[in-house]
């Protein structure tokens, strides 16, 4: 069994210009290709540390971008899954990454602004300085000598791609502009706004040429061009995507059907057809001339985010059930499904060798991956709940696993028999660490509790109670005589491991301490919180020493 399917919510999918393979993107931090027509993954990317965003196929099929709330994008090979090049710069989450049509450059979006990227080396090419707030979206003309970018100081603009140029100022709207698009000849630019209203401009002189007035109580997301330009479809916040006429605004007919938030909008490539994708968990095809609904592709279990005509025969669709699936444009059958794990993936850590990687699902199992085949070597079963954590011991030769049935367990990483229960605490068990020897284990949980125990007999040797809610952390010194555990009462503690005695409280912060560390030959300790700065304490007489400033 290959290690397909992604993990959690696919947030986009994207054909490629062949129309063979589709690459999706998923909050499980994963890109992956697939078979268009057998459904079967291909490849695998993982390298980023958050979400992605967006993956896109380069024009000539050879590499895929990817774009994360890591806040870098990546450029990696489509055949090994390599990294090739990295691009780092963005402060803040990428929110979307595009290839110009000749692939040779690269455009973010971020809310640091836009920037343009070398693909081959990297190196920044322009910082669009014009745009220093949040853009929501950024693209190339279909000719690559234009880019557009949307913002939130209630402009778009549009510059020259070679040389990073401001060549105009799309001025009109009086809020906030989601998304901007060109038409086919680069020469108009169609925006959605806050303000409830779409326009059509003059992308060389910044005029405006059309005013959609769509609905100033709704949210425009979102507007694009039929294939020949001649009509214009807005998505607004709720059901109800609306066809326009793009040369005289006139409000054509409403495509009236879903009894949720539609989440996309896109025209088959002849211009006839149009798929909306909609949080009730259909996707329905019209037709674009008539508005009339043709027939609903059901079978998400839950919202659907994007859906995309390829070939015109056929359909992509991505959603947050986890999968994306393939569907006949015609006839509405299914054609394959990309799919795979059952429920979300809480952990994954790599064996000490490297060579193999196990994760924890809600799904109440534990898998142990081949990194290299990244196939299911081992399927661990026995919890009777969602599996928060499992890691391998230093020597990789068993796993421990904590779960939300209130106890921990240690597995023979070889065979996948259990070996050991560890009970004891009377909430969900939400964390778990390895002595350096692997003799021991400490356990943290919601009954406001950490606990050492020995791993061979499963006996308690220490109960630290102290903490008055959750406790998220726990960690030893370098000589493993003391830890310090964090919690959500605020506060973090230094205990001794042996009796089990509070030594210091170390009470500062306002918020929720989500973890606890030693540092500096174990004289300090810093304690994270996400809701504030760190601080740095004395870990020998637990006194407050600074707090670590951070950019947000």
């Amino acid at each position: 069994m290959m290690l397909e399917g992604h993990s959690n919510h696919v947030k986009s999918a994207q054909i490629s210009a062949d129309g063979k393979r589709i690459v999706t993107a998923s909050k499980d931090h994963s890109a992956r290709i697939w078979d268009a027509q057998t459904g079967k993954l291909l490849q695998y990317f993982v390298d980023h540390r958050s979400s992605v965003n967006s993956a896109v196929f380069s024009p000539d099929g050879q590499t895929i971008l990817t774009a994360s709330d890591d806040k870098t994008a990546k450029i990696w090979d489509v055949e090994t899954s390599d990294v090739l090049v990295e691009l780092i710069g963005h402060s803040g989450v990428i929110k979307s990454a595009v290839y110009s049509p000749d692939g040779q450059s690269v455009l973010t979006a971020s809310i640091d602004g836009p920037k343009v990227w070398d693909t081959q080396t990297g190196k920044l090419l322009s910082d669009l300085d014009e745009d220093s707030v949040a853009v929501n979206s950024a693209i190339y003309s279909y000719d690559g000598k234009k880019i557009a970018t949307a913002s939130w100081d209630n402009t778009a603009k549009v510059y020259c791609a070679q040389t990073g140029k401001l060549l105009t100022k799309l001025v009109g709207h009086s809020s906030g502009v989601y998304s901007v698009v060109f038409n086919s000849d680069g020469k108009l630019a169609l925006t959605a706004s806050d303000d409830g209203t779409s326009k059509i401009w003059d992308a060389q002189t910044g005029k405006i040429l059309v005013d959609i007035e769509v609905d100033q109580t709704m949210m425009v997301y979102s507007a694009i061009f039929s294939p020949d330009d001649k009509k214009v479809v807005t998505r607004s916040y709720g059901k109800t995507p609306i066809i326009w006429d793009a040369k005289t605004g006139e409000h054509l007919v409403d495509l009236e059907g879903h009894s949720h938030n539609v989440n996309s909008v896109a025209f088959s490539k002849d211009g006839k057809r149009i798929a909306t994708a909609s949080d009730d968990k259909i996707t329905k095809i019209w037709d674009a001339q008539s508005g009339k609904h043709l027939m609903d592709l059901v079978g998400h279990s839950d919202s659907v985010n994007s859906a995309l005509f390829f070939d015109d025969n056929k359909i992509v669709t991505a959603s947050d059930d986890y999968t994306a699936k393939v569907w006949d444009a015609i006839t509405g059958e299914l054609l394959a499904d990309l799919s795979g794990h059952h429920s979300w993936v809480n952990s994954q850590q790599y064996s000490p060798d490297e060579k193999r990687m196990i994760t924890a699902s809600d799904d109440k199992t534990i898998k142990i991956w081949d990194v290299t085949t990244r196939k299911i070597l081992l399927e661990l079963i026995g919890h009777r709940d969602k599996v928060n954590l499992a890691i391998f011991s230093p020597d990789g030769s068993v796993i421990a696993s904590v779960s939300d049935d209130k106890t921990a367990k240690i597995w023979d990483a070889q065979t996948g028999k259990p070996l050991v229960d560890f009970v004891g605490h009377s909430h969900w068990v939400n964390s778990v660490l390895f002595s350096s020897e692997g003799e021991r284990i400490i356990t943290t949980s919601l009954d406001k509790t950490a606990k050492l125990w020995d791993v061979k007999s499963g006996k308690l040797l220490v109960d630290f109670v102290g903490h008055t809610d959750k406790v998220n952390s726990a960690q030893f010194d370098s000589s493993e005589k003391r830890i310090v555990t964090s919690s959500d009462d605020k506060t973090a503690k230094i205990w001794n491991v042996e009796t089990g005695k509070l030594i210091w409280d170390l009470i500062g912060h306002r918020g929720e301490v989500n973890k606890a560390l030693f540092r500096s030959g174990d004289d300090e300790i810093m304690t994270i919180s996400f809701l504030e700065n760190p601080k740095i304490w004395n870990a020998n007489t637990g006194e407050f020493i600074r707090d670590v400033f951070r950019r947000f």
